[in-house]
């Protein structure tokens, strides 16, 4: 009877301690990660001119700790590393585009720092930089033509990089007039030349769409309105 008591008493023993140890197993495995949202960014776009432009990123999370890394996707070997400060779970990061920064998309990447030490990466936003742009010289001559003879029109697509104006090269440029349209690319110094057809009194403008690291212009915002006087002689 004593050995089946020790026996009885050893097998209740190692249930008890196997249970225990499934449990304390258990415990451990069910500490999850932290979990972190895709920062929001404002602005999403930073037009950058004549000054440095603040930019604020607003992250939530339930980690004791979240940090940013920027990284321009045009330069990945320009990187910024942020430190932010919390509120209940929200993180709040502030910094400074400057104007030597790289033009193009940065991306915002956040990781959250669990109580365990365990860490998240979570999911990037985008911020966008992009050049201002401007039309400067434009002109077009004749001012006063015959219907359906030619206008020409010359001039220069410009951008703001690092605070000085300079030539964008390889940019499509329409050139409009009534309903008539020339689209025409910029040469390497931004400088580009066309004609187009007038077939009606109209303002004469240059455009250019917003494109890659820059922002979109229209000439009249440059250089102020051109209009063209269509002359139409009837037949004799």
């Amino acid at each position: 009877m004593a050995l089946a008591k020790g026996t009885a008493t050893a097998l209740l023993s190692g249930v008890l301690g196997g249970a225990l140890l499934i449990a304390g197993t258990a415990g451990a495995t069910m500490a999850a990660p932290p979990k972190v949202e895709p920062p929001e960014v404002k602005p999403l776009q930073v037009i950058l001119a004549d000054k440095p432009v603040p930019v604020t990123f607003t992250v939530k999370s339930d980690g004791v700790n979240v940090t940013l890394h920027l990284q321009s996707e045009e330069k990945p070997s320009f990187t910024r590393d942020l430190t932010g400060t919390q509120s209940g779970d929200t993180w709040t990061f502030h910094t400074m585009v400057k104007l030597r920064d790289p033009l193009g998309f940065w991306s915002v990447t956040p990781t959250a720092t669990g109580a365990d030490n365990s860490t998240t990466v979570g999911r990037a936003s985008s911020l966008s930089v992009i050049a201002p742009t401007r039309f400067l010289p434009f002109t077009a001559h004749p001012r006063v033509v015959r219907k359906g003879h030619p206008v020409f029109a010359f001039g220069r697509l410009q951008a703001k990089i690092r605070g000085r104006w300079q030539g964008i090269a390889g940019q499509k440029v329409d050139i409009r007039i009534f309903d008539e349209i020339k689209s025409v690319t910029t040469n390497r110094r931004g400088f580009f030349a066309g004609s187009v057809k007038a077939s009606g009194t109209s303002q004469i403008d240059a455009s250019f769409q917003a494109a890659g690291h820059f922002q979109g212009a229209l000439s009249g915002f440059s250089v102020g309105p051109i209009v063209i006087t269509v002359i139409d002689h009837p037949k004799k």
